[in-house]
């Protein structure tokens, strides 16, 4: 089943994929001003702009059942992530920090701790291990670029590093390496292996227009943009050489006045 979020159109839309990959819809949820979904297993996730966040289970694909949600968590709240029973929440606009709530009981989700500092415009946030990682839309040198905290103790999360880079818009962790992109299309692969991150290899997208999101799957990174476009890029990289190698990359039309989220299970 796919979960796909219509900011424009306020509505979460469930799909079932088929055997030859197409979708049949299933249903919908309305939602006001929806902006990142998660779907896992038969539990769906859903954080919106104006600062709520909800669960619903929908086992029962006829009667999706809202299990708990927040209210007040600040505006912007676009981007989170799930390990365990721990939603990790990033926000940007006013807010610029993320939090951390406790969802074991949906019923009764609880904030159990975060990182704010008010001069921060987060994009996106990812957790691996110990540490989360937060890509900042800003151009001020402390906190710029990627940026890496540790998460060990919630109620004391410190800010550790980060690899500067100007209006980072997204990036993705596959293993020991991060991918990141900027809004001028400048894809860079980062070592995140050790206490500092290193540069391993960069790339530039082709087509026109803004860069807005980027997703790393296996050795296929897709870069989404403002115009019209979807990129792939192959790539590899290996740990010793530390190369990093990119074909040329076809550009597909898309419709970019969709803001969607997509979440799969």
């Amino acid at each position: 089943m796919v979960a796909v979020a219509s900011y424009g159109n306020g509505q979460v839309y469930l799909y079932r994929i088929n055997p030859d990959d197409t979708l049949s819809y299933l249903t919908n949820i309305a939602f006001a001003s929806p902006n990142a979904v998660k779907l896992l297993g038969d539990r769906l996730y859903v954080s919106t702009e104006l600062g709520a966040f909800h669960i619903y289970d929908v086992s029962d694909i006829n009667n999706p059942v809202s299990l708990g949600s927040i209210t007040g968590t600040g505006n912007g709240g676009k981007w989170f992530d799930i390990v365990g029973s721990h939603i990790y929440l990033a926000k940007d606009w006013s807010s610029d920090e993320f939090e951390i709530y406790d969802v074991s009981n949906p019923a009764n989700i609880r904030n159990i701790g975060g990182y704010a500092t008010g001069t921060m415009d987060f994009r996106n946030i990812k957790v691996s291990g110990k540490y989360a990682y937060s890509a900042s839309y800003s151009n001020s040198a402390w906190h710029k670029g990627l940026m890496r905290f540790d998460i060990s103790d919630p109620k004391n999360v410190t800010y550790v590093t980060n690899y500067q880079d100007d209006y980072v818009v997204g990036f993705d962790i596959v293993g020991d390496v991060a991918y990141t992109i900027n809004t001028a299309g400048t894809l860079r692969a980062l070592d995140i292996s050790s206490t500092t991150m290193s540069l391993i290899g960069s790339a530039s997208k082709t087509a026109s227009g803004y860069s807005t999101k980027l997703i790393a799957r296996g050795n296929m990174i897709y870069v989404l943009g403002d115009n019209n476009y979807l990129q792939f890029i192959n790539t590899w990289v290996v740990p010793i050489a530390k190369r990093f190698t990119r074909p040329p990359m076809p550009r597909i039309g898309l419709r970019p006045r969709l803001w969607i989220s997509v979440g799969i299970d």
